[in-house]
């Protein structure tokens, strides 16, 4: 659920940013292509996306267990910071290695705090899905 909501969340704010920026430089976008764009890029970034935001939380999580150990009020702030990281620090590394940046808004710095910010507020899911899990556990326990 975490790489799904950090998934739409990203590339909706991604295809924003994209679009902001074309109005900025003067051209007139209707109602219409912001819709269309953002369904389009919505339904066609998934299979290439989704998966690398999966990847990047499952490098990211053991870290942020590790960091938590023995902390667990830390957690919520751990998982939204660790999760933000994982994203940033991902789509740093992409067009290193793929000498391409998938991501057209995080070229620049607002595109790729957004995006950052979308792996914060997955990390929060992520913390409340464990919450709520371990919660279940410890009701069925009692």
């Amino acid at each position: 659920m975490a790489v799904l909501v950090t998934y739409v969340i990203g590339a909706v704010l991604a295809t924003q940013h994209v679009l902001g920026a074309l109005t900025m430089m003067g051209m007139n976008i209707d109602f219409g292509v912001w819709a269309h764009t953002t369904l389009h890029d919505l339904f066609g970034m998934f299979a290439t996306y989704a998966p690398l935001i999966g990847v990047a939380f499952m490098l990211a999580l053991p870290v942020v267990l590790l960091v938590c150990r023995g902390h667990p009020e830390w957690r919520r702030l751990g998982y939204a910071v660790g999760f933000f990281a994982a994203i940033i620090v991902m789509h740093l590394i992409m067009p290193l290695v793929l000498n391409v940046n998938p991501v057209a808004a995080t070229r620049l710095f607002s595109g790729l705090l957004q995006q950052g910010l979308a792996g914060a507020v997955g990390g929060y899911v992520f913390f409340l899905l464990g919450r709520s899990a371990a919660l279940e556990a410890d009701a069925e326990a009692a």
